[in-house]
């Protein structure tokens, strides 16, 4: 698995296609910012995610963790969002490395950001076209179990 982002148990779903292609996004511009988590069980740990327009319709994002052993890690992520029914789904993949998709949705509430990955628990199943996952996720989005591991942000 490539994407370390915002994974605590589990594993996201990866795909080779997104959900739409990139040009067509809007950029949410209350996304834009530096997020830490605030439900860190272990509190030596922490995570921020500092969220950038990159252009456009896609964002840049930073995404940082501190270990209890104080090994840091960042890893430099490329994300856009995509509308199915009435969730705001991110896809986001490495700028370097792998460049495989996850999917996150997310919600806003004030200066709290709530998120959960599309799980891999759902479906193992691999679309060759964009529209084919598309498709798959409109008919499936609202099933119990296809979104895994909600972590909250705040806004700094």
């Amino acid at each position: 698995m490539g994407l370390v982002l915002l994974i605590l148990t589990g594993c996201p779903y990866e795909s080779r296609v997104a959900l739409c292609d990139s040009k067509n996004a809007k950029i949410d511009t209350s996304l834009i910012g530096e997020w830490y988590s605030v439900d860190n069980n272990n509190k030596t740990d922490t995570m921020n995610i500092n969220i950038h327009n990159f252009n456009l319709t896609e964002y840049l994002i930073e995404y940082n963790e501190t270990k209890s052993s104080s090994k840091r890690s960042m890893t430099l992520l490329r994300g856009f969002i995509t509308r199915i029914k009435n969730y705001k789904i991110v896809n986001i993949n490495e700028v370097v490395g792998d460049f495989k998709y996850t999917f996150f949705k997310y919600d806003l509430n004030g200066d709290k950001l709530k998120i959960a990955y599309v799980s891999d628990n759902f479906n193992k199943t691999q679309f060759d076209t964009e529209s084919k996952l598309y498709k798959y996720f409109e008919e499936n989005i609202d099933k119990k179990d296809f979104f895994e591991d909600v972590m909250i942000f705040k806004k700094k």
